[in-house]
């Protein structure tokens, strides 16, 4: 099961307008491109911006950097819907983020890990499947629905569960729940000029210049 993503996905999700921001970057959603949008609209020491690591050492490493940065107004990071439970005042938030074909989602995540000239010990090891199986058993056909489900998130980020497998059969309902309620900008890849003035026009940005990454 995929999360389907169409041309209706763009657009406000909720009337939810907050000053506090969560980037949830789903992997190979043209997540650095959005790094460089939002961060430009916030302070950097009113920023929490994890660059690197997967959504549980993300969890942990957020409340560790609350003890620098007390208040943040932004947090982007590879995250999971939920991330906002351990965050100061935590209703105060809203979520942004980008969605892509699941297809070409699984493609550019599939190219990553073989086009690589240094990998890592993992991407060798995945260099071995073909494109059917690593979509498959590790889940990647299904990412955007689990992470925006927030499947393995608890109220403690020492205590995330792992992955169910298969994918429970009300994941696809729950991430599309999250979506209406909790985020005020659900935007496409693939069109990404109108998403980026849609987040200027909602979050009350004064600009959605941006230079294209990767």
């Amino acid at each position: 099961m995929v999360l389907a993503v169409g041309a209706r996905f763009i657009g406000q999700a909720s009337a939810l307008k907050r000053d506090k921001v969560i980037f949830l970057h789903i992997p190979k959603t043209g997540g650095s491109t959005v790094r460089q949008l939002i961060g430009r609209q916030y302070s950097p020491d009113k920023t929490i911006n994890l660059r690197r690591g997967n959504w549980r050492a993300n969890a942990l490493a957020t409340v560790n950097r609350l003890t620098d940065t007390p208040d943040p107004l932004l947090v982007m990071g590879h995250f999971r819907f939920g991330i906002h439970a351990y965050l100061p005042e935590p209703d105060d938030w809203t979520y942004v983020t980008v969605l892509r074909h699941p297809i070409r989602r699984v493609l550019s995540q599939y190219a990553n890990v073989t086009d690589n000239e240094r990998p890592d010990e993992r991407q060798l090891r995945l260099r071995e499947l073909d494109i059917v199986t690593f979509a498959g058993s590790l889940s990647h056909g299904e990412r955007m629905t689990r992470w925006l489900a927030g499947l393995g998130m608890t109220d403690d980020p020492n205590k995330t569960t792992k992955d169910p497998k298969p994918l429970p059969v009300d994941a696809l309902e729950r991430a599309k729940h999250n979506l209406r309620t909790r985020f005020s900008c659900v935007g496409l890849l693939e069109e990404f000029p109108a998403t980026a003035l849609m987040m200027q026009q909602t979050l009350g940005w004064k600009s959605a210049h941006y230079t294209v990454q990767n």
